[in-house]
């Protein structure tokens, strides 16, 4: 009886050894199975991660040389017209220098309808330069800032007293609101005591109509209300006398 209660625990020992041994080999594979099955779906994971994140990186840079090529190509357009303005700038320097050379270039004879515009006069009143087709008109478009503009002013003055009831003489003031205004225009005339009439564009609309980049400007309109010259700068007396006469036959000096 001894004898088995000190072998009974050695035997409960040995069996769950033996037991254990059987059991752990499956359990360790099982767990391997495991493990390699989890690594691989981690891998699996990874690189579908990796896959898409190349795409959204390639993406982006196709989206960046997209705009990379525009902004390039924006410059380019810009410069170009930086060039026009720059050409045009230097076109409306020459001419307002009162050359002889650049006068006659200036000089476009014309024979279409004389693009309308709004004005106002002195009093506020709206109107068109249409309003006064059925006599010649001279146009001249200026404002106070312009040393050309004011230098040839006498000139219109004299020819509007001469010519007062044959042709009209529009003096248009290019008032934006801000480097010129009405009321500079109007106390400038004023203080000078010219007598021809006094007209307004605040919207703009003339230079738009004739393409004007920079001032003095004049209009020689017929009749009609045909545009027959446009002289752009600075204009002499000559000049301004030969187109006057050019509007019509029987005007004289």
């Amino acid at each position: 009886m001894r004898y088995l209660k000190m072998t009974l625990p050695a035997l409960i020992l040995i069996a769950v050894l033996v037991i254990a041994l059987v059991i752990y080999p499956d359990m360790a594979k099982s767990y391997q199975e495991r493990e390699s099955a989890a690594a691989q779906q981690s891998e699996a994971k990874s690189t579908e991660t990796e896959a898409q994140s190349n795409t959204e990186v390639s993406a982006a840079a196709e989206s960046q040389s997209e705009v990379s090529t525009e902004a390039e190509s924006q410059p380019v357009e810009e410069a170009g017209a930086a060039d026009e303005q720059s050409e045009a700038g230097s076109q409306d320097s020459s001419a307002a220098g009162g050359s002889e050379e650049a006068s006659a270039a200036a000089e476009s004879v014309l024979t279409n309808t004389a693009p309308d515009f709004e004005i106002k006069d002195a009093y506020g009143m709206n109107g068109k330069l249409s309003n006064h087709f059925g006599k010649p008109i001279v146009v001249n478009f200026w404002a106070t800032w312009c040393p050309f503009c004011v230098q040839e002013l006498p000139l219109f003055d004299k020819y509007a007293r001469e010519y007062s009831g044959d042709i009209d003489f529009m003096i248009v003031d290019l008032a934006d609101g801000y480097r010129e205004t009405i009321e500079m225009a109007k106390k400038y005339v004023a203080d000078y005591g010219y007598s021809f009439p006094v007209y307004f564009d605040t919207t703009g609309g003339s230079m738009y109509a004739y393409g004007i980049t920079g001032i003095p400007v004049t209009l020689f309109i017929d009749s009609d209300g045909n545009l027959m010259t446009q002289h752009v700068g600075a204009i002499d007396e000559d000049t301004l006398l030969r187109n006057i006469q050019a509007l019509g036959d029987n005007l004289q000096q």
